[in-house]
């Protein structure tokens, strides 16, 4: 785009989303971070896990003696609703005349409205470059200077900034725009990918990330204090007991917090399974688990889907589960289908056919379930 589009540009809102529910991620374990927007829950460090791969990659592509410093990746719809909402006020006060179009459009320079904005939906992540002693680059203002406080040197191609700025701006989006992300071109700081604003700027058919309340972020652990966090400490907080039936460890966790408690979970592992003579490719899904106090809410498919989009990346041809008769509803709108004949697992005393109902979801294009007896040579998950 050779034209400044504004977030408030109806042509941004008209893209449509298809959040397939990638997972976020935690940058601080991979990214220097400053503190300027830290809060209590750590929520401003999550991004999706495909924008911070590309981040990654940015990175390496820096001249020696550089790295990126993240300041902000994921906003919670209703804070960015209050910047928003505050900005516009202080906009509102010092230009009594403007018309409400008029205010959207000012506001949306600096905070995009909060319906199609880019770090609700992780998809967004405000930044600029530190030496290697984490002394800031001279980026011609501070991140996050506002439009006014900055007389507009802000704007990423901003006239009169010193030519050491201008060259360090420079610098920082050649790395950004070979990984894939776009700039707002009003805040030389804000890089996004996957959200609506990089599918109008690139010309995608359609965005890929879409606004969440809570964000799925992948779990760097998973303990039976966490499960005790999310089921209150119930001794049986998945009902199968009565049905003796030990079951594996994951290796891959996701979870969702609400002000900093874990309140819903899935866990993914390698599932070794055979069908006949042919071992296929498979991701076990379990440990599906929703707090009480937060069920209703759409919290199980997210997890879910977020462990789904996450095996489809591993190259596994099908995700597997077991569940109770009353879940098959569940996972049936959300995809998954009834394996006919069920499956044979491993148990410490043998192999038995599980008493649960056996599901699978293509996770591989044109995926199908083979025909023939199904067996899990591990315990199940």
């Amino acid at each position: 785009m050779t034209e400044i589009v504004l977030m408030s540009d109806p042509r941004v809102a008209a893209f449509p989303v298809a959040d397939r529910g990638e997972p976020f991620a935690d940058v601080r374990e991979f990214l220097s971070v400053a503190s300027l927007r830290e809060d209590v829950y750590g929520s401003f460090a999550c991004l999706r896990e495909g924008v911070l791969a590309r981040l990654l990659k940015a990175q390496e592509l820096l001249p020696d003696g550089l790295r990126l410093l993240f300041v902000e990746g994921y906003r919670p719809p209703a804070l960015q609703r209050a910047y928003f909402e505050e900005y516009a006020a202080g906009l509102r006060a010092a230009n009594p005349g403007w018309t409400e179009g008029r205010l959207r459009d000012a506001a949306s320079r600096y905070v995009s409205p909060p319906e199609i904005a880019p770090h609700s939906a992780g998809a967004a992540v405000d930044l600029t470059l530190v030496d290697m002693d984490g002394r800031e680059l001279d980026m011609g203002t501070r991140v996050n200077a506002s439009p006014e406080e900055s007389a507009g040197a802000c704007f990423t191609d901003a006239p009169g900034i010193a030519p050491e700025a201008r060259a360090n701006r420079r610098l920082l989006a050649a790395a950004l725009t070979a990984v894939g992300l776009v700039n707002y071109p009003t805040e030389w700081w804000h890089w996004s990918y996957g959200d609506r604003y990089w599918a109008l700027a690139t010309g995608a058919g359609q965005a890929l990330y879409g606004p969440q309340e809570l964000p799925v972020v992948r779990l760097a652990q998973y303990t039976k204090a966490d499960l005790d966090e999310i089921s209150g400490g119930d001794q049986d907080p998945f009902e199968v007991a009565v049905f003796g039936v030990r079951s594996r460890d994951k290796d891959v966790h996701f979870g969702v917090r609400e002000r900093g408690r874990l309140v819903a979970h899935a866990g993914l592992v390698e599932a070794p399974v055979e069908v006949g003579e042919r071992r296929l490719r498979v991701a076990g899904l379990g440990g599906v688990i929703v707090a009480p106090g937060m069920r209703g809410r759409g919290l199980a498919r997210a997890v879910v889907n977020a462990a789904v989009e996450h095996a489809r990346g591993t190259g596994a041809e099908f995700g597997l589960l077991f569940c109770l008769p009353d879940r098959v509803p569940l996972y049936r709108r959300l995809g998954w289908r009834e394996l006919e004949g069920g499956m044979r697992v491993e148990q410490p005393g043998g192999v038995i056919a599980h008493p649960l109902h056996t599901m699978w979801t293509p996770l591989a294009e044109d995926a199908v379930w083979p025909d023939g007896p199904a067996r899990l040579r591990s315990l199940p998950m």
